[in-house]
């Protein structure tokens, strides 16, 4: 009962921060409302509540024989377990260097790929797996015609062969698109409606099945300036809006990626946990009320600590190497199930 009560009181805090934030959110549609798109334009009008929506949590693919190569790993076998008791549901997000993709130049090495394939893609006991291929850099910029290193074409010919090639591997496997491209607004290079047009333009033929927006957090909330906060909006809602775009005209559905920590070198909060309130708010609620059928959890914070060296971080810099990973599989993920499924399965946006 504790843990259901301090779960209301997250949530009505979260639904009123959010609301501050909608008349912004209204204003960045009513923009597109005035653009070109008009056949598209039906898919701004306010989503149709959906309940009971997916959780996904992106599992690696890495060997997980050794429980404390960490770095490696999202859950314990038992934790995945009961996640899966709970609903939830495994995406497998494979790294682009594991893929055989060069993201600086474009090029593909259809041999490492085809090793992935039958060395690495793991069992998810799923008829119709969900595969998010990581490919980011200079083919996505490349995608929404903003990068001059690759060309478009060659970005999109490489995007496609290794959702072929995964498909003739695993048959029913359905590939979601990571980061749909906009342009981020403090960079200042395009409008939002021009990225959103260009974007939906480049994807509109790829062969993938469902979309994944990224509704990561760059900065904690006492950190931001409030021109950083309503920039960091206008992308999130840029990208829910371009994700509904493409769903209402090519079909699949909208799942946007979170994670529970600061997810930007810039930031002196680099990796720390993000407030409850502030992930529901801007993440899960944001993506909720823009009309998502669903979420993906990245979940890797024992990969990130493996790549940054000894934390630094709140939640975990006293513990030990062995503790450290126990509380990054268990503990951590389960606090953050608990949170994240009731409200994934129950929100009603009405």
């Amino acid at each position: 009962m504790a843990m259901r009560d301090h779960l209301e009181t997250i949530k009505a805090h979260a639904a009123d921060g959010l609301a501050e934030r909608r008349a912004h959110v209204k204003d960045a549609y009513l923009r597109l409302i005035q653009a070109e798109a008009e056949d598209a334009i039906a898919s701004l009008a306010p989503a149709i509540p959906v309940l009971n929506r997916d959780l996904y949590v992106v599992i690696n693919t890495d060997d997980r024989s050794d429980p404390l190569e960490y770095g490696r790993r999202t859950l314990t076998d038992e934790m995945l377990g009961a996640a899966i008791g709970m609903g939830v549901k495994v995406a497998v997000m494979p790294y682009a260097w594991e893929l055989g993709v060069n993201q600086s130049s474009g090029e593909l090495d259809e041999a490492k790929l085809e090793s992935w394939l039958l060395a690495k893609m793991p069992e998810t006991n799923d008829e119709r797996p969900l595969v998010i291929p990581d490919i980011e850099g200079e083919i996505k910029t490349a995608l929404h015609g903003d990068s001059t290193a690759i060309p478009q074409t060659l970005a999109w010919d490489t995007y496609a062969t290794v959702i072929d090639k995964i498909r003739d591997h695993v048959p029913g496997a359905e590939i979601a698109f990571y980061g749909v491209p906009t342009t981020y607004p403090w960079i200042g290079r395009r409008t939002q409606e021009e990225a959103i047009a260009d974007a939906v333009e480049a994807l509109k033929d790829l062969p993938v099945d469902h979309w994944c927006p990224v509704m990561y957090d760059t900065a904690l909330e006492a950190e931001d300036s409030a021109a950083f906060s309503a920039a960091a909006l206008e992308w999130k809602t840029s990208m829910m809006t371009c994700s509904r775009i493409l769903a209402a005209e090519h079909g699949g559905r909208i799942l946007p990626m979170i994670w529970e920590r600061i997810d930007s070198r810039r930031s002196v909060g680099h990796r720390e946990l993000i407030p409850d309130e502030e992930l529901i708010r801007d993440q899960i609620l944001l993506s909720l009320d823009g009309g998502a059928d669903g979420l993906v959890w990245w979940g890797k914070s024992e990969r990130v600590l493996a790549q940054g060296g000894w934390p630094t971080w709140g939640d975990c810099k006293d513990m030990t190497r062995a503790d450290a990973t126990e509380y990054l599989l268990t503990d951590s993920p389960r606090r953050l199930l608990d949170l994240i499924v009731p409200i994934c399965k129950n929100y009603d946006i009405g």
